[in-house]
């Protein structure tokens, strides 16, 4: 039973692309134009190999070279805010609905959990996505630990 459920989650088509649109307004004519596109991710698995594609080699060895306790804190300024912004985590993403699915409901929390778990993925270990988001599921925003 449990290989046929592999075998199906495996062959299961990926949901139709989903990008956040950045635009700006023309100071003249006062028309939105379109200035860029970023593919949102529809999973973990997703951001992980969205992450994977994206990220320069060098950053991936800085992030892989941090310790587990400091990953978050190290990126949430940075990268961490790139994730809530292209991904759309703010506006209901369909990557902030599969989150929140799984009670992850504030976007910092969100990025925290992406960020812990391409920790894990870096290092070739699972990902323990279930137990990072009920790690953020119940914290309050002000007993995190962003610097």
């Amino acid at each position: 039973m449990l290989s046929v459920c592999a075998v199906h989650v495996a062959c299961a088509r990926p949901p139709k692309p989903e990008y956040v649109i950045f635009t700006e307004k023309n100071p003249i004519s006062g028309k939105q134009r379109e200035t860029g596109r970023c593919y949102v991710p529809y999973n973990i698995h997703d951001a992980m190999t969205t992450l994977d594609n994206y990220l320069a080699p060098k950053v991936k060895n800085d992030i892989r070279a941090l310790p587990f306790q400091e990953v978050t804190a190290s990126l949430h300024l940075d990268l961490g805010m790139g994730l809530r912004n292209s991904w759309g985590l703010w506006v209901k993403s369909r990557m902030a609905q599969y989150f929140a699915h799984y009670g992850v409901h504030n976007p910092d929390n969100m990025s925290a959990v992406i960020l812990e778990c391409y920790w894990y993925h870096l290092h070739g270990r699972p990902l323990h996505f279930r137990e990072v988001c009920r790690k953020y599921r119940d914290q309050p925003l002000e007993e995190q630990n962003w610097e």
